[in-house]
């Protein structure tokens, strides 16, 4: 039965428009072969990006039964396959390691037919961890699993954090780091390795010296790019250290040769917010983000309430606070205004511009 649910599946989940065609025909199969997965792909793929309230209803009760969380696991779904796989449960965060039905149930997941698309694995270690469970589960992840999310504990050194790199199966390019990286600089940099396509860092704010240390350790490897939240006149003449991630708009104060990523929401974290998300709605995004403006990277002084970009999609609006302006036009306390691509937004004086596509390139030309 495993081989006639394999056949027709696509070597990996849409990304875009483009994509679909080929899920719609692996959805046919799996319908001619009476297969509930197959009715609620065919209903998710007919949802425009923006669906309506009924029509999403309609769809939510019948995939929502095929898309269970398991109890040590949470998936992040996409016509009924998991495209991220987060261990996050306490059944894989003691000391000892992973229990083994965690563990086991981690393994199922994976193998099982809906994880065989499965893109990213995130979970968190610890150094007194049994790294033969680890093993385990790295070696269940499919091609297509090629970035992994780990959160460090505080006790992990370099010895520790190379014994769990060597593990990583091949076809892992990407690696997101938290956890100790703000701190422990040694780890940090020793992540910069040409093992990897991309280091993303761009949801942690480190300090100027280890913005430093990553900018001249990079100029010793060959390939690998470094994301970063926070992008220092003194990054520019690496061209491999980029502002944020290919879909993160920033916030540039030209007068101050800073700028700073605003990382769009994972899409776990919209599905726990919102339920499940369908596919087209994955990659147009219009779903509602919030992003506080960071006053300490941008050296604003602190004030009682923050100020907030709300996103939808490409779509930006900020609430007026004391000393705010956009495009020159003042603010009132408490009014909504939208702020376009290539905005000027005031803050105590500084100006800033936001820039909501295309953010390392154009950050770079102002910061010049």
């Amino acid at each position: 039965m495993d081989a006639d649910l394999d056949l027709h599946r696509p070597a990996r989940l849409p990304a875009c428009e483009a994509d679909l065609p080929a899920w719609a025909v692996y959805a046919d199969h799996l319908m001619s072969l009476g297969e509930p997965r197959g009715f609620a792909m065919a209903l998710e793929l007919a949802l425009p990006a923006r669906p309506g309230h009924e029509e999403l209803a309609r769809w939510h009760a019948l995939a929502a039964p095929l898309c269970r969380r398991g109890t040590a696991t949470a998936e992040t779904w996409c016509l009924g396959h998991a495209r991220a796989l987060d261990l996050e449960s306490s059944g894989f965060r003691t000391a000892q390691g992973p229990s083994p039905g965690a563990l086991a149930q981690a393994r199922d997941r994976i193998a099982a037919p809906t994880g065989r698309r499965l893109e990213e694995l995130a979970f968190a270690y610890t150094p007194r961890q049994d790294l033969e469970h680890w093993q385990r589960i790295f070696r269940a992840l499919p091609p297509t699993c090629t970035r992994v999310a780990v959160d460090l504990s505080k006790r992990t050194g370099v010895a520790q954090l190379a014994e769990l790199l060597a593990l990583l199966p091949p076809q892992i390019r990407e690696i997101r780091p938290s956890g100790l990286l703000g701190s422990h600089g040694e780890v940090t940099w020793r992540l910069i390795d040409d093992r990897f396509d991309v280091l993303d860092l761009s949801r942690l704010r480190l300090d100027w010296m280890t913005s430093m240390t990553i900018r001249d350790t990079l100029a010793q490897t060959e390939r690998i790019t470094v994301r970063v939240g926070t992008l220092r006149r003194e990054q520019l003449d690496s061209p491999r250290c980029v502002l944020g991630g290919p879909r993160d708009a920033a916030l540039v104060a030209p007068a101050k040769h800073r700028a700073v990523a605003f990382a769009r929401w994972p899409l776990a974290m919209l599905q726990r917010r919102d339920g499940l998300i369908p596919a087209r709605t994955q990659w147009a995004r219009p779903l509602v983000e919030t992003h506080e403006v960071p006053r300490g990277e941008l050296e604003l002084a602190p004030t009682a309430t923050s100020e907030s970009l709300v996103c939808r999609g490409d779509r930006w609006t900020i609430a007026g606070q004391s000393d705010l302006r956009v495009d020159g036009v003042p603010v009132g306390a408490g009014q909504v205004v939208e702020v376009p691509d290539g905005g000027r937004i005031t803050l105590q004086g500084l100006e800033t511009v936001l820039l909501a596509r295309d953010a390392n390139a154009r950050a770079r030309a102002l910061m010049a």
